[in-house]
């Protein structure tokens, strides 16, 4: 008896967990069969490669595809990679796409403070907030400024690669930042 209830009950336990790996299916999207509770980003949870080297490996598997399906763990993850698609999202249809954090802890990081890393209300609030700092006019005006500062980095790398071979990056990209 009990032998037949830990059966049912690690097939209920499989179930539950893989039952969201035809989501993609479903909906004709390309994707590849994910790993049990992995899903596609295996290398990432397994520290073996950052988020940005996973998404592109699996982005570079389908050349021709706009956009592909992922899994996230056990979650449905969509990957754009046409930028009239991305456009898109992150413009004019925002409110559909506006729960794509990174983490579900996001709010309790600092660095993660940013339009890629918020969500909802917040990311709301901040892309209200920095959207006129990035008007065309302003973005022109800007131009000049950053290619000076660009030239001025770009002479300095130069001339700390002279006098060695190892470099701080940290401290040379917060005094370009500065």
């Amino acid at each position: 008896m009990f032998l037949y209830l830990s059966i049912t009950l690690l097939i209920l336990i499989y179930y539950i967990i893989t039952r969201k790996y035809n989501y993609w299916q479903l909906k004709n999207v390309t994707h590849t069969k994910p790993k049990f509770l992995l899903g596609n980003y295996g290398d990432m949870i397994l520290l073996k490669k950052n988020i940005g080297e996973t998404i592109q490996d699996y982005c570079n598997a389908f050349p021709e595809e706009k956009y592909v399906g992922a899994f996230y763990g056990t979650e449905p993850v969509l990957i754009p990679k046409d930028p009239e698609i991305i456009k898109l999202i992150v413009t004019k249809d925002f409110y559909y796409f506006s729960g794509r954090e990174l983490s579900e802890h996001n709010h309790k990081e600092p660095a993660a403070l940013n339009l890629f890393g918020t969500h909802g209300d917040n990311w709301r609030v901040l892309r209200q907030n920095m959207t006129p700092l990035f008007s065309s006019t302003k973005m022109k005006n800007m131009f000049h400024l950053i290619d000076k500062c660009s030239y001025k980095y770009e002479e300095m790398l130069d001339r700390e690669t002279k006098m060695s071979n190892e470099l701080e990056v940290r401290t040379l990209t917060s005094r370009y930042t500065m």
